[in-house]
């Protein structure tokens, strides 16, 4: 999985791994019969790191001579559900080539052990429970409560506010409504207050830049109106009126031209 990348949303609303089917596929038991004799002869089950992640690995040359992924290991990635994934080739330190099929994670893991686990042999069997215990007795502790996916979500915001009250926010996070008014209101008391300085005529007096990144100290804009014609928008911005003005009859000259059929 690469940095940044989101993993998807199955349809119960909780996160899946990347390389589980999105879809319900068919299974064939005799394709999974003629998997799970391949995997006694080919596969492996081990675990990776300090937090023994289980893996699942079958390893085989490419078919000659253009290099193709094996004829095998499509069988078997299909045979399985289209659990894990095929990838290769990758040159072995004898200069060989080598594909691989490979089934990270415990989830991934336990999905192809449990269709094949009627059919495999005494040794396959006791190396993928070996490995799947390993996994389960590393202590990992209990996971804090925040707001992520696939945690439990906090019962109050970081002011107290009970989150039974929230909305979703642009970017899709959730938002305490109470909260949300709050930083309304405080936005609204700066919007007033420059609002107050332009009625005063403080046109020398303007904020700072620190105070207020919108503002200006020019007395005149881009298209040379004069800045005491001006007034603070929704945002907080410092506008100009006649510009303002100007773009609202651009915007009706589109919207006209566009009416007009050919």
């Amino acid at each position: 999985m690469r940095r940044g990348q989101r993993l998807p949303v199955g349809a119960s609303g909780w996160k899946r791994p990347l390389l589980l089917p999105s879809k319900p596929v068919a299974i064939d038991r005799v394709e999974l019969a003629w998997a799970a004799g391949f995997f006694d002869g080919e596969g492996s089950t081990f675990v990776l790191g300090k937090l023994k992640h289980p893996k699942i690995s079958i390893t085989q040359a490419p078919d000659p001579p253009d290099g193709k992924p094996p004829a095998v290991l499509d069988r078997f990635y299909r045979a399985v559900g289209e659990i894990g994934n095929v990838e290769g080739p990758y040159q072995e330190k004898t200069g060989e080539l080598k594909w691989f099929y490979v089934a990270n994670g415990h989830e991934m893991v336990q999905a192809v052990i449990t269709l094949l686990w009627t059919r495999l042999g005494t040794v396959k069997r006791e190396q993928a429970a070996r490995s799947l215990r390993l996994h389960r007795q590393v202590p990992r502790g209990e996971r804090n409560p925040g707001v992520r996916f696939g945690r439990p979500l906090n019962a109050m915001c970081k002011r107290g506010h009970d989150y039974s009250d929230i909305t979703l926010n642009s970017s899709g996070n959730r938002m305490c409504r109470p909260c949300r008014n709050l930083l309304a209101r405080e936005r609204m008391r700066g919007v007033r207050a420059v609002w107050a300085a332009v009625r005063a005529g403080l046109a020398d007096e303007w904020p700072s830049r620190r105070e207020h990144p919108h503002s200006s100290r020019a007395r005149s804009c881009k298209r040379g109106h004069d800045r005491h014609d001006s007034f603070v928008n929704s945002a907080g911005q410092l506008e100009c009126r006649p510009c303002k003005n100007l773009a609202a009859r651009e915007r009706g000259r589109s919207r006209r031209t566009e009416r007009v059929p050919p």
